[in-house]
């Protein structure tokens, strides 16, 4: 989108024009007039910030065009924010395919790393932040349903500077960040060959 066409997009704006809005005799005086002079006034505040913004349009084109891209590009990630139903589906995917590959190709540090979200998921411990342009998976302590003194007391919860330890996965653009990044030598075991050596000597 050039300039031009940003300037031009507006060019409707400028011939807009609020019609002041007016009310029947019987109301004068009273509440409804009251009400209806408040909306004029915010009527004509909205008309004042329209030509304002038209003009600066027109006098500064590339930065109305810079700000419209970075606003249509923070719409898009929030668009693309991937929930938990996502993380859950990449999450069964990987580990079919682990399990499809032998023990001794395997790769031990993605299947731990699978394993180990399962498991909180399985205690009910894994949980969703989203942030609107992109999310987090992390894990708790306990479960929602756990009733314990640790759960209610605040000076036993964990604090908010821990977080970043507890972080299992960032999502962002529809996908999950650690999810795939653990299948990329998921059929490549490193210790494969150190075992081979062991059995030579």
């Amino acid at each position: 989108m050039s300039a031009s066409r940003v300037t031009g997009a507006f060019q409707k704006f400028s011939g807009f024009r609020a019609r002041t809005p007016s009310i029947p005799s019987k109301w004068k005086g009273g509440r409804m007039e009251k009400i209806a002079d408040h909306l004029k006034m915010v009527l004509e505040d909205y008309k004042a910030v329209g030509a304002e913004t038209k003009q600066d349009i027109k006098n500064r084109p590339f930065k109305t065009l810079f700000y419209l891209t970075g606003l249509g590009g923070i719409v898009g990630l929030c668009k693309m924010n991937p929930d938990e139903r996502v993380f859950m589906e990449e999450l069964i995917q990987n580990t079919n395919e682990l399990m499809l590959v032998g023990d001794a190709i395997r790769n031990p540090e993605s299947d731990d790393f699978m394993q180990n979200i399962l498991k909180y998921h399985n205690q009910g411990r894994l949980k969703r932040l989203s942030i609107g342009i992109c999310s987090f998976m992390y894990y708790s302590d306990h479960a929602d349903e756990t009733d314990l003194y640790e759960t209610q007391c605040d000076h036993v919860k964990p604090k908010y500077k821990d977080f970043k330890d507890r972080i299992l996965d960032i999502g962002i653009i529809g996908h999950w960040m650690a999810l795939h990044n653990m299948m990329k030598d998921y059929d490549i075991n490193p210790k494969e060959w150190e075992n081979e050596k062991g059995k030579s000597t």
